[in-house]
């Protein structure tokens, strides 16, 4: 294939969670730009509030109002990954702490705008739109659910990540169903390639070369009350059995993890490493590639142990559907645990023979990948439909409580105010 110059890359917005340090989210712009950028797209970031987390490998992204002003390059626009179909829930009610700053002022739409403002976008300047298998964590009300399917019915294609968020959406029809993206994770970074990440925390850290770890990650909302010091004095006995050194990571520093983390350092006795400040995704998936055993609440650390072969149990507390979904795809619903209790009313299962994803679950996800290249391929597909969402959105506004208010006051307040008089005969103030 001949490379397109850098003059005729066409520019897609991939829209997500992707201003806050939190490593599944991360990891879908990379996945993307790894599979759309050797056909000559280039690849942005979108979010409600735009800016920046901070991390290495991970841009600035625009604000969804920059994207809706039509100022910018947009030639298609490509939704998800993540548990981001949100509808009435505002953005304040699922965040740990309360935003500031540019996200406090859309902190009330922000979560339902992950997937509606690129679909605004997509219907105001008629550029196709994908969906990148997100997952729906709730169910959508009638009224959602109505604009959702209409959105679907606008896309030139549609994955969601598994059966459950298909009905919780509504079942719409011509929907597939693929694993989450970062299951093919490897395929961008082999683990030759995370080697040197992997060296270098180690030298950051202190940790001798030949030591052996067993990854560990915890989330404040999946650890019941007083169970810390119980958790820290099974994780010894397992370290000591084992020989495993425990690999504290902190997959979402933005979610807590850090703090839940550090307090759980502080009670361990045996030697371990705390990663509590990680440089960014390549250095979380060196981590835990690396690691014999990943043992924690978070589904993309799960996912990320899966694609290169390491055994783990995912600790699905609160029990989100997303977590049994893709366990299913995997053939390994066994690997779930409810709590960190049933954890630990066993041993650690001992090292088995390398699994890693499945070849039909990777093929999958190839057969995905093509059909948002043949959406973003063919712009004229899906108009029609684009239009009637961008008429279903309006009429879904109008029936606000705030009326026709919203739709109006720009073109009101648009100038110096006329009477009736000097707008009838043209005339304005001196």
């Amino acid at each position: 294939m001949t490379p397109r110059t850098e003059a005729a890359l066409r520019t897609i917005w991939i829209s997500g969670v992707f201003d806050i340090r939190n490593y599944g989210d991360a990891l879908f712009p990379l996945l993307a730009r790894h599979r759309l950028e050797p056909h000559g797209y280039e690849v942005r970031t979108v979010t409600p509030a735009g800016g920046a987390c901070g991390w290495a490998e991970c841009g600035p992204c625009t604000p969804a109002a920059a994207l809706l002003s039509g100022d910018l390059p947009l030639h298609g626009l490509l939704i998800g990954g993540g548990n981001i179909v949100y509808g009435g829930i505002p953005a304040r009610a699922l965040l740990r702490s309360a935003p500031s700053g540019a996200a406090a002022d859309v902190a009330d739409w922000g979560a339902p705008a992950i997937w509606l403002a690129p679909m605004l976008a997509a219907a105001l300047h008629d550029v196709p739109v994908a969906w990148n298998a997100p997952g729906t964590p709730y169910p959508l009300t009638d009224r959602w659910r109505d604009l959702a399917q209409a959105a679907f019915r606008a896309s030139s294609h549609v994955a969601l990540r598994d059966p459950a968020s298909v009905t919780l959406a509504g079942a719409p029809p011509d929907v597939s169903v693929v694993p989450d993206t970062a299951a093919a994770l490897a395929a961008m970074w082999p683990l030759s390639a995370l080697d040197p990440a992997f060296r270098s925390l180690l030298a950051r850290k202190g940790i001798r070369p030949d030591a052996r770890f067993m990854a560990v990650h915890l989330r404040d909302r999946s650890l019941a009350p007083d169970t810390l010091p119980t958790l820290a004095a099974w994780l010894d006995g397992q370290s000591l059995a084992s020989g495993l050194v425990p690999l504290l990571v902190s997959i979402g520093p933005d979610l807590g993890d850090s703090d839940a983390l550090a307090a759980l350092s502080r009670a361990l006795g045996v030697p371990h490493l705390l990663l509590d400040d990680p440089l960014g995704p390549r250095e979380i998936a060196a981590a835990i590639a690396h690691s014999d055993f990943y043992l924690g609440a978070s589904l993309h650390g799960y996912v990320t142990a899966a694609a290169y072969g390491r055994p783990g149990l995912l600790v699905a507390r609160p029990a989100h559907r997303k977590y049994g979904g893709f366990l299913a795809h995997l053939g390994r619903s066994g690997d779930l645990r409810r709590s960190w209790d049933e954890v630990m009313a066993a041993p650690l299962p001992g090292p088995g023979p390398a699994s890693g994803i499945p070849g039909d679950l990777l093929a999958q996800l190839d057969g995905h990948w093509a059909s948002v290249l043949a959406a973003f391929a063919d712009p004229a597909r899906h108009g029609a439909q684009r239009g009637e969402f961008l008429r279903r959105a309006v009429a879904a506004g109008l029936t606000d409580a705030a009326g026709p208010e919203w739709l109006l006051r720009p073109f009101l307040h648009d100038g110096p105010a006329l009477t009736p008089r000097q707008a009838t005969e043209g005339t304005t103030h001196d």
